[in-house]
């Protein structure tokens, strides 16, 4: 199937650029873990439309993998002023109050992750997105025990075991005695 949307995409690109083309195909690499093609993709997108975070996000993921620090940081900055302009226009979002404590935890700053958080779990504590962003921005604050039991129930709600296992931010948890998932 990937290979059939990347050729429809290459198409839509020769018939003339679109954002919608460029940030799809950068999304599309970066699930390949083809970084230097997702960056490359995700500047054009960006090039031509700014204002969505979920593309910085894409943007940064790439960078990081690639090891360009400076570069993934302007990008996650970009980010959290995108989804906090979002989250003020849709303060009841859940999914938007968990993205926005996720990104203040990986910028050090627990207490607006936490207030974020809390916030997120009140809106839609049972949803599995959310308990999964959770369970990310606690590990990144160095809270593994929260960590564990936040990524507990994302699982037991639904949320894919090997979504957990390719996100690197869930490396060290995956060799935790503690960290123990049900198979399905």
């Amino acid at each position: 199937m990937i290979p059939q949307a990347e050729a429809a995409l290459k198409r839509s690109l020769e018939l003339g650029p679109s954002y919608a083309a460029y940030a799809n195909l950068g999304l599309l690499y970066s699930q390949e873990r083809r970084y230097p093609e997702s960056a490359a993709m995700t500047e054009k997108a960006l090039s031509m439309n700014d204002k969505n975070y979920q593309v910085w996000e894409n943007l940064a993921i790439a960078y990081e993998r690639l090891n360009q620090g400076e570069k993934a940081a302007v990008a996650r900055d970009r980010e959290l002023a995108l989804v906090e302009a979002n989250s003020m226009s849709n303060p009841k979002d859940g999914e938007l109050q968990s993205f926005l404590g996720l990104l203040y935890a990986q910028k050090h700053m627990p207490d607006e992750a936490d207030r974020h958080l809390q916030t997120a779990l009140a809106l839609r504590g049972d949803d599995r997105v959310i308990l999964e962003n959770v369970a990310e921005a606690y590990e990144d604050l160095g809270r593994r025990r929260q960590a564990l039991q936040y990524i507990e129930k994302a699982l037991d709600k639904g949320y894919p075991v090997e979504d957990i296992r390719t996100n690197p931010a869930f490396a060290s948890m995956l060799g935790d005695p503690n960290f123990r998932p049900k198979q399905k």
